[in-house]
C-alpha cells in the first residue's frame, strides 16, 4: 500500500512523523511524504517526485500541497498533525484516497475509521491478503472439526477474555494448554496454534525457536495501545492479528490481518431470554467512573437518570465481578455504552448487555452495524440520550432487547471465536510462520526504554536515543522543553543537564525515568520528590526508575513476568 504523510512541520524533523514513518516502513509499506510550512514546500521520503513546473508556482502553498498528494498516487493520506488534516481531506474529495484521521478528529465519509469496516481493501497490512470476515453482515468460518492441542497464552485475570476463549476451544473438544508466557521448549510441536491474548503489560516473554506453529496475537484496543501493540506483534513471532475493533488500524500490521471482536461468554450468560416486565430496573451499567474527563458524558447521563427515573430504577457499579455484572444486566431493561473519545471501541459492554438480553444504547462504533443491525438488535445512541431512554421506556424496550439477544447467542459467543481463531490459524501459510526480521536489540540507555513496549513519547535530556528507537517519538529536551509539562511523556532519558532541566524532566515523566548509574543518586531523590518511592532495575549501565503507568500494567516492574 502507497501512504503519503502530510505534515505542517518538517517531516525529517517531527519526532512524531519520523516515528509514524519507520513504523509503517517496517509494516511494508511504501511511503511518500508533503511538509508544508507557511512558504515552504516539501516531497520527502520518495524518489519518483513529480515535476510541475510553472503550472504550481502560481498557487497557495496549501493549494500545493493537495496538489502534491492528488498526484502521489497513494492509497492513504496520513495528516501527521489534526492541522494537516484539511489539505487531507480537501485531497480526497471524489474518493481519490482516504484520509487516516484519528478517533478525536473531525470525521466524515473520505475518513478510513468509517470507510474501513465495509471497504477492507481500504485498510489492509502490506501483504494485501483479505481478511476471511466479509461484509456485509457477519460471516460466520466454516466448523474447524480440528483435533488436538492449542495454546491460549495471556495474563490471566477476572475479566480478561482469555479465560472464556480457553472454555470456547475445549467446547470445540481440544485440549487446551494455557501460559504467560511462549517457551517453544515447552510448547507441543504439532499445536495447532499459539493463540495470544492481548494482556496487561508488560509483555509475555519469550523463548527459544518457533517450530512452525501458527501464532495469532488478538489485539483489543485501539490508537491508544497501537504502538506497544505493533511491536508486541514482531515480539510474539505472531504471523496474524485478529483486530476485536478499530478495523481501519490493519495498515500498521504486517502478514494477516482478520476481525474478531469481544463476545458473550456462556459460562456466565444465560441462553434463556427473560422477559423486560419481569426485570427491576429500567437501566443498569457497569463500568469505570471518571478518568479527567474522559468518561465525562457517560457520568452526566448516568446522574440524569437516576434523577428523573429515581435510584431504583437505575442500577450502578463500578465493581461487580463478571458473574455478577452479567446478572445486573439480566435485570435490567436498557444498557447505555457511550465507549469514550481515545478511540471508537465496539466494546465487551456491547456483547455483555445483548447477552443478558437488555436493549443495548450505543454510539455507533465503526463496524457494530455489521454486528448487530441497528434500530432491530441493538439502539443507536442520538445527542439526547437521557430524553432517548425515556422514549424507549415509554415505548417497549422487549423487542431490541430479545432480538439482539437471539443473535448474539446464534452468532456471537466466544466458542464461535474459538472457530474462528481456528480458521484463521488454518489460513496462515508456511512461509508466514517466520515473520519479518525485528530490529536490532537496543543497547545502553535506549535498550532500556526498549523494555517499555507501550512508551511512544520519550523525553531526552542529553543522549540522543533516536537512532535505536526509530518507531518512538523522542523529544530532544532542548526542542521541546515548552512541551514538558508534568506527566507528558511516559519515559524520560537524562544523562546531562542542569539541576532545574533534569527536575523538570523527571517530572515530565509518567513512567519512568533512566539514567545513568552515576547519576542514580541525584535523580532517584528527583523521582521520589515528583512521584513517590520508586522501584529500582539496572540494565546495562543505566538505573531504571519506574514509579507507575497509565494503568493497563499488573505491577510498575519493567521485568517480564516468568513462564510458569
Amino acid at each position: 500500500m502507497r501512504i503519503c504523510l502530510i505534515s505542517t512541520s518538517s517531516i525529517d524533523d517531527d519526532p512524531r512523523a519520523r516515528a509514524q514513518a519507520a513504523a509503517l516502513s517496517a509494516a511494508g509499506h511504501e511511503l511518500c511524504g508533503v511538509s508544508y510550512q507557511g512558504s515552504e514546500l516539501q516531497w520527502v521520503r520518495d524518489a519518483a517526485r513529480p515535476s510541475f513546473g510553472d503550472r504550481l508556482s502560481r498557487k497557495s502553498t496549501a493549494d500545493r500541497a493537495v496538489d502534491l498528494l492528488v498526484e502521489s498516487g497513494a492509497d492513504l493520506y496520513l495528516p501527521v498533525q489534526e492541522a494537516a488534516q484539511n489539505i487531507a481531506l480537501r485531497a480526497a474529495e471524489g474518493e481519490r484516497a482516504t484520509v487516516v484521521g484519528r478517533p478525536g478528529w473531525a470525521q466524515d465519509d473520505r475518513t478510513l475509521i468509517w470507510r474501513a469496516p465495509r471497504e477492507i481493501s481500504l485498510s489492509r497490512p502490506s501483504s494485501d491478503r483479505q481478511p476471511s470476515i466479509h461484509v456485509p453482515g457477519w460471516s460466520q468460518p466454516q466448523p474447524a472439526h480440528a483435533t488436538g492441542t492449542v495454546v491460549v497464552a495471556y495474563r490471566r485475570s477476572e475479566r480478561n477474555p482469555g479465560r472464556y476463549l480457553e472454555e470456547g476451544f475445549r467446547s470445540l473438544g481440544l485440549d487446551v494448554m494455557r501460559t504467560q508466557g511462549i517457551a517453544w521448549d515447552q510448547i507441543p510441536p504439532d499445536a495447532l496454534g499459539v493463540f495470544i491474548v492481548e494482556s496487561k503489560l508488560p509483555g509475555l516473554p519469550v523463548s527459544g525457536t518457533n517450530p512452525g506453529v501458527p501464532v495469532v496475537f488478538w489485539v483489543h484496543h485501539g490508537e491508544h495501545h497501537l504502538s506497544a501493540n505493533v511491536r508486541l506483534q514482531r515480539r510474539y513471532g505472531a504471523s496474524a492479528v485478529a483486530l476485536a475493533h478499530s478495523w481501519h488500524l490493519a495498515h500498521h500490521f504486517h502478514g494477516l490481518v482478520e476481525r474478531l471482536p469481544f463476545a458473550v461468554a456462556p459460562e456466565i450468560a444465560d441462553r434463556d431470554f427473560r422477559p423486560h416486565g419481569d426485570r427491576s430496573h429500567d437501566v443498569g451499567f457497569v463500568g469505570s467512573p471518571a478518568v479527567g474527563d474522559r468518561y465525562q458524558e457517560r457520568v452526566e447521563l448516568l446522574e440524569d437518570l437516576t434523577t428523573s427515573l429515581g435510584e431504583g430504577a437505575v442500577a450502578l457499579s463500578t465493581d461487580m465481578s463478571p458473574a455478577e455484572m452479567m446478572k445486573l444486566y439480566r435485570d435490567s431493561r436498557i444498557v447505555p455504552d457511550d465507549g469514550h473519545g481515545r478511540h471508537f471501541p465496539i466494546t465487551m459492554r456491547a456483547f455483555e448487555a445483548t447477552g443478558a438480553g437488555a436493549t443495548l444504547l450505543s454510539r455507533y462504533s465503526p463496524g457494530l452495524g455489521l454486528i448487530l443491525d441497528p434500530e432491530e438488535e441493538f439502539m443507536p445512541m442520538d445527542d439526547q440520550p437521557a430524553d432517548q431512554i425515556h422514549r424507549m421506556l415509554d415505548q417497549g424496550t422487549e423487542e431490541v432487547g430479545r432480538a439482539g439477544h437471539s443473535r448474539v447467542w446464534d452468532s456471537h459467543t466466544y466458542v464461535h471465536r474459538a472457530d474462528t481463531l481456528l480458521n484463521i490459524a488454518s489460513r496462515i501459510r508456511s512461509e508466514d510462520v517466520e515473520p519479518p526480521d525485528p530490529p536490532p536489540i537496543p543497547t545502553g540507555h535506549a535498550g532500556a526504554v526498549d523494555r517499555f513496549p507501550d512508551a511512544q513519547r520519550i523525553l531526552d535530556l542529553g543522549e540522543a536515543t533516536q537512532e535505536q528507537l526509530p518507531d518512538r517519538e523522542v523529544w530532544r529536551f532542548e526542542v521541546a522543553a515548552d512541551r514538558a509539562e508534568p506527566r507528558s511523556f511516559q519515559v524520560s532519558v537524562i544523562t546531562s543537564g542542569n539541576a532545574s532541566e533534569r527536575r523538570r524532566a523527571v517530572e515530565a515523566a509518567r513512567m519512568a525515568v533512566v539514567t545513568p548509574r552515576s547519576l542514580a543518586s541525584e535523580i532517584g531523590d528527583l523521582v521520589e520528590a515528583a512521584h513517590g518511592e520508586p522501584r529500582v532495575h539496572e540494565f546495562g549501565d543505566s538505573s531504571v526508575f519506574v514509579f507507575g503507568s497509565s494503568g493497563y500494567r499488573v505491577s510498575p516492574d519493567p521485568e517480564q513476568t516468568p513462564v510458569p
